[in-house]
């Protein structure tokens, strides 16, 4: 989640700027899945992707774009897909474990507070 909120969190709720991440150089799963799609859809989109990642004058239009691609490309639904099965993983260790209350429910809703966070 922190990935998805790093590139398009607000920075009132965040508090840092969105695109910080990339231009701290993270290297981030959403990059990731990002520039995987970009090396076979879309070349261009995977050397814009590249250039931004550790630059840290990358401007604000460069990273509205980069968020364009990065949904256009489907990696933040691969990201959102890899929290939701991460998520239902874990959830579902924590309803067969054999754990005293309250913590197996202070668990889930850790969980899911850190895995819900909304953007």
């Amino acid at each position: 989640r922190d990935d998805l909120l790093g590139m398009f969190g607000d920075p009132v709720i965040t508090g840092k700027p969105a695109g910080d991440d990339l231009r701290e150089g993270k290297r981030a799963l959403l990059l990731a899945y990002g520039l995987r799609a970009a090396d076979r859809q879309h070349p261009a989109a995977a050397d814009l992707l590249r250039g931004a990642i550790g630059d840290p004058h990358v401007d604000e239009d460069t990273v509205t774009t980069i968020r364009e691609l990065l949904l256009e490309l489907g990696a933040v639904a691969e990201v959102e897909r890899r929290i939701t099965e991460l998520t239902d993983s874990a959830l579902a260790e924590l309803c067969t474990a054999d754990l005293a209350e309250p913590a197996s429910a202070q668990l889930t809703e850790l969980a899911t507070q850190a895995t819900c966070r909304t953007l």
